[in-house]
């Protein structure tokens, strides 16, 4: 019997330090400090003495947002959802669609996207990989999947107007196709391995169609 999956819960400190980084309040905090400290040293300057609180509190500040900043719960964070439809989804770790899928949807994940189904339309933008168990439709519904140089896409059945992007390479896929691994090789150039062939195809990258 299968094991039966469920979404992780973030911890009211992941999202207190998702929300800081995408806010920008950490810069805001960063630049109260040091305009604090600026004129804590001015008052030291001139009157050649300073309170030893005063210091002692911009120090305690400076070193909670170190903390925050350095706080390992945001390279684990993850979202984790059941479908997607016409949404848009930003994660500074994974991305986890364990349902039936999405469908025209924006996703984009620092770490790896994973649709455990289908991915219709729209764009997933992924910096270490993508997987997805079906992409596009067979009535060639346009879908988008990027990832970095070092990243891989891994898609089990991918319908024709899906565009792959590693990098600054590009990959149309233009027919019905079936277990695709695509990933960079040591030239750069987009490779595209299908497991049920006995070799490898070095793909040429092709210009998709805007």
């Amino acid at each position: 019997m299968q094991e039966k999956k469920y979404p992780r819960l973030r911890s009211d400190t992941e999202q207190l330090v998702d929300h800081l980084l995408h806010s920008g309040l950490f810069e805001e905090q960063w630049r109260n400090v040091g305009e604090q400290l600026q004129t804590a040293l001015l008052t030291f300057h001139r009157a050649h003495e300073a309170e030893d609180q005063l210091f002692r509190d911009l120090q305690q500040k400076a070193f909670q947002l170190h903390d925050l900043l350095e706080s390992p719960s945001v390279s684990r964070s993850r979202i984790a959802i059941r479908y997607a439809s016409h949404s848009k989804l930003i994660s500074a770790g994974e991305i986890d669609v364990l349902g039936k899928g999405v469908l025209h949807s924006y996703m984009e994940a620092d770490g790896v996207i994973t649709i455990h189904q289908r991915a219709v339309g729209g764009t997933l933008k992924a910096g270490r990989g993508i997987s997805v168990r079906e992409a596009g439709s067979p009535g060639g519904a346009r879908t988008l999947l990027e990832t970095d140089e070092t990243g891989i896409i891994s898609i089990d059945h991918c319908h024709p107007d899906v565009v792959l992007t590693i990098g600054r390479e590009r990959k149309l896929i233009e027919s019905e196709t079936k277990q695709i691994r695509a990933s960079l090789d040591d030239d750069g150039r987009l490779q595209l391995f299908q497991s049920s062939s006995s070799s490898a195809s070095s793909s040429a990258t092709t210009s998709a169609k805007n």
